[in-house]
């Protein structure tokens, strides 16, 4: 039996359909931003655009990208997680909200995305082979997660969860260096 009428919108938005928890994310955190904004302000106290390309050993549009890219970091917003921001056309999540759930933990048919008997495509509109593609990025973490919601439910998984996050776990912990997303937009378009 699912508890998930235990939870608050705010705690639904955390659960990824397909298992990730967005509130170990930094997207959702904002670490990163924040340590953006931080190495904008030194550069500037620094007057980095005169003295940066020497010190980096680099050309000044290097530096000025690179100024750029935490600019932008700094005026992006959080994310308020998948089930408020994330892709709106990910194969997994459209299905869990069809049938109104949290995550893919309450499917009968979790098994079949998960272990699909076709081969993968690297398809990402294939809910299976995106799966595939979700559980590569996160080292299966998703899937761990998704095997324990369904075990312990919803409010146990998040209090054990929030608990980590606090002492330090982030989603990068698990995130694989493989470039996955890549090779599937590559392999889609040959």
């Amino acid at each position: 039996m699912s508890d998930k009428d235990k939870l608050s919108d705010e705690e639904v938005a955390l659960f990824g359909k397909c298992g990730i928890f967005c509130g170990a994310c930094d997207g959702h955190l904002g670490e990163a931003k924040s340590l953006a904004k931080r190495m904008y302000d030194i550069m500037e106290s620094l007057n980095f655009d005169d003295v940066g390309f020497f010190f980096l050993r680099t050309d000044p549009e290097s530096v000025e990208l690179f100024k750029k890219v935490l600019t932008n970091f700094i005026n992006s917003r959080n994310c308020r997680g998948c089930a408020i921001d994330g892709n709106p056309t990910c194969p997994i999540k459209i299905c869990a909200m069809e049938k109104g759930f949290v995550t893919c933990a309450e499917c009968e048919f979790l098994e079949e995305c998960i272990y699909p008997s076709k081969p993968n495509n690297w398809n990402l509109t294939s809910k299976e082979d995106f799966f595939k593609i979700i559980s590569i990025r996160y080292n299966n973490w998703n899937l761990n997660n998704l095997k324990e919601i369904k075990k312990n439910g919803y409010r146990k998984f998040l209090d054990k969860i929030v608990e980590k996050v606090k002492k330090g776990f982030r989603t990068g912990n698990v995130i694989s260096k493989e470039k996955v997303f890549r090779k599937a937009l590559e392999k889609m378009h040959r």
